[in-house]
């Protein structure tokens, strides 16, 4: 190992002991094929992979049940998570988990029996891999040869160690159908939702991408945040919008998900290739862990750069890894009074589409709040959603967070407030 760094990465450390043979579950769809041309991974070539093991439902979660019946359709028991099933199961994924990534050829270090949350670490591990189950649900099924079922969602995350920043974000499911125990069915799908992480494409794409300075900034993310009170400048072709013809999808490619460990905080939309994008101050509140989803489904990190609170508005930076897409959007002074307008939220959860709200734009409502937004119905938005011109796609505001206002702040007006300089109109 290489010389020890003089500082220690805080991680949830998993207890240590021993596992039950490794099991296999049955196979997602497979990975798409690399690109033509495109760099092949070399496990070894990573260097050494720190597994992290994985965050389990809490003591007392419903996780399944005993079913019989004709049919074996009626549940006559019902499971719950339990402080030794935590434990156990939580020691088996972890060695198991190492076995996994050894086996696909990775170099592995894994916490071993340390109690403690601090862990040092070498300067040869750059990454480190840990999931939290998003959904685990077993089942037993009586008088059919002690068959099992287990099914459990994993939401993965590729840690920069020496950033102390997770980089990539990817849920896989596995699952594990067997006659035997039931704590066998559990490692086995949990064996299942690794082994679908190692060989997706984008997860391969991440681990072969360049090192990041401590400061995290890096390729088409490279913004440096200029002397306090200088304005930032935004040219034409810094915007990276989709060419799909419809209005509606061309804003959904640009809008991202502001998430935490255990929730979906608000929405952003991107406006330029660099990872600029504008939400809500109380959406980039809590920044622990803080990170967004793209729409590709890729979870990036993001940092905050500049914060309004009389606008309770928000100008961040998401590390795409590449160009970001973004919104077409333009910072008009006012847009037509009862203009079609559709606004775009946040899912409720990873596999739920964004909310499309329609509506129309009103009456002016003073000159610093931009205009009225008149939705259609009771449909409800959120602030921070982008507001865009139904007929062209084009967003030119974004929903105000103030509360009792149901306003769309102008572009113009947010970027006014934040200092920064638009594109000239072509």
């Amino acid at each position: 190992m290489g010389r020890r760094c003089g500082w220690a990465v805080v991680f949830a450390a998993m207890a240590a002991a021993c596992a039950s043979p490794r099991g296999s579950g049955p196979a997602d769809a497979p990975a798409p094929p690399p690109e033509p041309g495109a760099r092949r991974l070399v496990p070894r070539a990573v260097g050494t992979v720190l597994f992290l093991g994985l965050d389990l439902p809490d003591v007392g979660t419903v996780i399944g049940g005993h079913y019989g019946g004709a049919a074996f359709e009626v549940r006559q028991t019902t499971y719950q998570m339990s402080d030794a099933a935590r434990a156990g199961w939580s020691r088996a994924a972890r060695l198991r988990g190492e076995t996994v990534l050894h086996d696909a050829g990775y170099t592995v270090r894994g916490v071993g029996g340390a109690t403690s949350d601090l862990v040092a670490v070498d300067d040869e591990v750059r990454f480190g891999i840990q999931g939290r189950v998003s959904a685990l649900e077993v089942r037993t099924f009586a008088g059919a040869g002690s068959r099992v079922e287990a099914r459990v969602e994993v939401a993965w995350d590729l840690l920069d160690v020496p950033r102390g920043a997770v980089i990539f974000g990817r849920t896989h499911a596995g699952v594990a159908r067997i006659s035997g125990r039931l704590d066998e069915a559990v490692a086995d799908a949990f064996d299942a939702a690794l082994s679908h992480l190692v060989v997706d494409t984008l997860f391969q794409v991440a681990l072969l991408a360049p090192a990041v300075a401590a400061d995290g900034r890096r390729g088409p993310a490279a913004f440096v945040e200029p002397v306090a009170g200088e304005p930032i400048r935004i040219v034409a072709g810094d915007l990276n919008p989709s060419l799909d013809s419809g209005a509606v999808e061309r804003v959904l490619a640009g809008v991202v998900t502001l998430r935490g460990p255990d929730q979906i905080y608000g929405t952003a939309f991107l406006l330029t290739r660099g990872g600029l994008a504008l939400t809500t101050r109380r959406a980039v509140r809590q920044t622990r862990r803080l990170r967004v989803r793209l729409p590709s489904g890729v979870v990036r990190p993001v940092q905050v750069l500049r914060q309004h609170a009389g606008l309770d508005i928000a100008l961040i930076q998401v590390d795409c890894a590449a160009a970001c897409p973004t919104v077409d959007w333009d910072a008009i002074s006012l847009p037509a009074v009862n203009a079609d307008v559709v606004t775009i939220g946040a899912p409720g959860s990873d596999e739920a589409p964004p909310f499309v709200s329609r509506g129309r734009i009103g009456g002016r409502w003073g000159l610093a709040n931009g205009v009225t937004l008149v939705t259609q119905g009771d449909e409800v938005v959120n602030g921070g959603e982008p507001v865009a011109l139904a007929a062209t796609g084009k967003v030119v505001g974004l929903v105000s967070a103030r509360p009792g206002r149901r306003t769309a702040l102008l572009l113009g007006e947010v970027l006014r407030a934040l200092r920064v300089i638009p594109p000239r109109p072509s």
